[in-house]
C-alpha cells in the first residue's frame, strides 16, 4: 500500500532521499579524512532500505499484537514539540523526551487530551525496533576516526551512524455503536488491545483500522574503549530493556491508573539514562587501540582493497613486510608509495577481547592491481595533527547567531 498510493509512495521515497543525504555526509567526511570513502552511499541506502523493511515488518507485529492506537497518542502535540525540543540539542528530537513532556503535562494540567499509555508504548516500540536494527545492522557502517578525549590526548576510535526508512502498520481506532453490521471485520479476543484507549464506555464499539506509514530510525555512537561490535552489542541490549520496561509500563498503566506517572517519568528519564551508560568512561578511559612505539598497529581496513582481500582486520599489528620489520607509519605509506605490486606480511593478531593476552602469528600475502593504495588505515600517535572535533554546541544558538549577524549586516 506504500507504494501503491501516490502520496504514501511520495513520502517513502522522501524519506530514503533524506536518508541518503545523511550517508552522502558521511561519505564526504570519511574522503576528507582519508582520500576515499570507506562506506559507499549507494550500498549503504540499498542496505538501510532493505534492513528498514524488515524492521518494518517487526514493529508492526508488536504494534497490532498490542493494539496501539494513533488516535489518542498525540501525535500532532509530539511532533512540533520534538522538533523545538531539537534546537536544544539534537539528540531531544526522539519521541521518549517529547513524549515525556507531554504525557506529564496531561497528568499535571489536564492538557493535552492524550492517552498516556498508549503514547507510552509507542515509544517503546518504535525503540525495541531501533534496538532489533541496531543489532542486526548497526555495524554495516562505521567510520574510524581520531579524536581528542577529555585529557587533551588523539585517541583512535569508531564513529557508528545508521538510518533506516521503516514502513509500519499503525493503527487507528474509530468509534461506531453500528459494529455488528458491517462486514470484512476480523473479531480480535476479548484480551485485546493490551492498552485499553482511555476515554472508551464499555458499550461503544470500536473498529481498528490498519493503515502503512513510513517512520525514519537513527543511531548514532561512538566507541573508542571497546571494539564496535561489543559497543553495539551493549547498546541493542540497553535500549531493548528500556523499551520493554516502557511497554510493561504502558500496558499496565492502561488498568492501573497511579502507573501512568512511571510510564511518563520513566520515557524521558530511561532514555537518557542509557545514553549517559553508553557514554560512560568513553572520553575519559584508555581506548582499545592504543599507539605503541615501534609498532604499527591497523584501526581499519577500507572495503574491497588490497588490504581487505588479504585478509588484515582491526586491530592486527603489521610486524614485517617482505621480510623488513615495520615500526611506524612511514613505513606503511613507503610500501603504499613503492612499484612493489605484492608483500608477504608478517601480523600478530590478539585472540582475547582485553587485548595483550593470548595472540596468533599470521602470515599473509598482499596483492594489489591498479589500486594506489593498501586500504589501511593505522593508529597515530598521540600528536596526530589531523583529528575529528565532536561539538555540543545548540541548535538554537546557531540559529541566533545566524539571524544576529543578518541584522549587523543590514544595519551597515
Amino acid at each position: 500500500m506504500v507504494f501503491v498510493d501516490p502520496c504514501r509512495g511520495f513520502l517513502f521515497f522522501l524519506v530514503i532521499f533524506l536518508i541518503a543525504s545523511q550517508y552522502r555526509r558521511i561519505a564526504a567526511t570519511e574522503e576528507r579524512l582519508y582520500g576515499i570513502p570507506k562506506n559507499q552511499v549507494f550500498d549503504q541506502v540499498l542496505s538501510a532500505t532493505l534492513y528498514g523493511f524488515l524492521g518494518g515488518v517487526f514493529g508492526s507485529l508488536i504494534m497490532v499484537f498490542v493494539g496501539v492506537s494513533l488516535s489518542y497518542t498525540g501525535i500532532a502535540y509530539l511532533w512540533p514539540l520534538a522538533l523545538l525540543l531539537m534546537l536544544i540539542n539534537p539528540r531531544f528530537i526522539c519521541f521518549s523526551y517529547a513524549g515525556g513532556i507531554i504525557s506529564i503535562s496531561n497528568l499535571v494540567f489536564g492538557w493535552p487530551k492524550v492517552d498516556v499509555p498508549g503514547l507510552a508504548a509507542l515509544v517503546g516500540i518504535l525503540h525495541v525496533t531501533e534496538a532489533m536494527l541496531i543489532r542486526i545492522s548497526g555495524g554495516t557502517c562505521i567510520t574510524p576516526i581520531m579524536i581528542r578525549n577529555k585529557r587533551g590526548k588523539v585517541v583512535s576510535g569508531f564513529s557508528l551512524q545508521k538510518f533506516w526508512p521503516v514502513p509500519i502498520i499503525v493503527l487507528l481506532a474509530v468509534s461506531t455503536p453500528e459494529a455488528a453490521e458491517l462486514t470484512g471485520l476480523i473479531r480480535m479476543p476479548d484480551w485485546w488491545p493490551l492498552v485499553r484507549p482511555d476515554g472508551i464506555t464499555p458499550d461503544e464499539n470500536l473498529i481498528y483500522i490498519m493503515i502503512p506509514v513510513v517512520a525514519a530510525l537513527g543511531y548514532g555512537d561512538i566507541a573508542i574503549i571497546s571494539p564496535p561490535s561489543l559497543k553495539l552489542k551493549r547498546t541493542s541490549l540497553s535500549l531493548s530493556v528500556y523499551s520493554a520496561t516502557l511497554l510493561g509500563l504502558a500496558i499496565l498503566s492502561s488498568w492501573i491508573r497511579p502507573l501512568r506517572w512511571a510510564a511518563a517519568l520513566f520515557a524521558p528519564l530511561g532514555h537518557e539514562a542509557v545514553i549517559r551508560a553508553g557514554m560512560r568512561g568513553e572520553f575519559t578511559d584508555e581506548p582499545y587501540l592504543q599507539y605503541r612505539e615501534g609498532e604499527v598497529t591497523v584501526l581499519d581496513v577500507m572495503p574491497k582493497s588490497p588490504a581487505a582481500r588479504a585478509g588484515i582486520q582491526s586491530g592486527d599489528v603489521i610486524l614485517e613486510a617482505n621480510g623488513i620489520p615495520v615500526r611506524s607509519a612511514s613505513d606503511i605509506k613507503m610500501l603504499g608509495e613503492s612499484g612493489v605490486r605484492a608483500f608477504h606480511i608478517l601480523l600478530r593478531r590478539d585472540t582475547d577481547a582485553k587485548r595483550g593476552g593470548r595472540f596468533e602469528i599470521i602470515h599473509t600475502r598482499l596483492e594489489r592491481t591498479d589500486e594506489t593504495h593498501l586500504g589501511l588505515i593505522t593508529v597515530p600517535d598521540a600528536t596526530a595533527a589531523s583529528f575529528v572535533e565532536i561539538k555540543k554546541s545548540m541548535p538554537l544558538m546557531r540559529l541566533i547567531e545566524v539571524i544576529s549577524r543578518l541584522v549587523r549586516s543590514r544595519k551597515r
